[in-house]
């Protein structure tokens, strides 16, 4: 009877510390959201003056495929360019890119309802004459990255685009890791 009731408490104490170690792991995956206030003031001065550059000074001369990537890769991680020219390749059906297999490779990192959705680019799909950046709003921090919310405006036709951006610091600066818009 004694060996019973010790080989009980054994399986136990062994069941419980298999669980109190899979609870700590699943914590220790999880990222870390930060209740923070405030943002960081050179992150805003970076949404705002290189957001509007990268469409108001848009360079449209011919470039080869590395200088159009050394360039983007100055706004965007190489993760978010990599996503971006998937969902190139599958709209304009390049590269053998299927839908299922772009999902596969990308819902988890970049949860969207559907792929053909304006939702992850940043200007969306609309043709603009000269953009300001407004109402910068800074919404959270998880991990070391940090969500804005801010207004995109054709400084003519007055339309508005309200998105948030996930900046990752990167070299003294920032770059863009993901794009949604906000309803």
């Amino acid at each position: 009877m004694k060996k019973i009731i010790s080989f009980s408490v054994v399986v136990f104490l062994l069941s419980f510390g298999q669980a109190a170690a899979q609870k700590s792991s699943k914590k220790n995956s999880q990222p870390k959201v930060q209740n923070i206030q405030k943002g960081n003031p050179v992150a805003e001065k970076w949404v705002k003056e290189n957001v509007e550059n990268l469409y108001n000074n848009f360079d449209d001369r011919p470039m080869t495929k590395e200088q159009y990537m050394q360039k983007q890769l100055f706004f965007f991680t190489q993760k978010y360019f990599d996503f971006k020219s998937d969902l190139a390749s599958l709209t304009y059906n390049r590269d053998g890119m299927t839908e299922t297999k772009f999902l596969e490779k990308w819902n988890k990192d970049y949860p969207m309802k559907d792929s053909k959705s304006d939702e992850v680019l940043l200007f969306g799909r609309f043709d603009y004459d000269k953009i300001a950046v407004s109402d910068i709003r800074f919404l959270k921090k998880v991990d070391d990255k940090l969500w804005y919310s801010f207004f995109i405006e054709d400084t003519k036709s007055k339309k508005k685009l309200h998105k948030k951006i996930l900046l990752a610091p990167i070299e003294n600066s920032f770059r863009i890791d993901e794009v949604r818009n906000v309803q």
